[in-house]
């Protein structure tokens, strides 16, 4: 099982933490950062702010979660 497959295997339709993340996969938090922005580049996974629980830092942290696949996509275009 690959990195990526791995790290998407922990993330679902709640939202979750890279340090969750890291955590249960045991990577390092600079290796499931990565895999975590090429996965939002192809639109797999989808990020918000959600409210930080514990620890020290700003009061609001980055938690990512799996596009819903049948949400219909809408794009503007303009035609001539």
């Amino acid at each position: 099982m690959s990195k990526t497959d791995k790290i998407l295997g922990t993330i679902g339709n709640d939202p979750i933490t890279i340090n969750k993340i890291s955590e249960i996969t045991e990577f390092p938090q600079s290796v499931v950062s990565g895999i975590l922005a090429a996965l939002l580049r192809r639109k797999i996974i989808q990020r918000e702010k959600i409210e930080r629980i514990s620890g020290t830092g700003p009061k609001m942290q980055w938690a990512y979660k799996i596009v819903d696949q049948n949400a219909e996509i809408v794009v503007d275009s303009v035609a001539e």
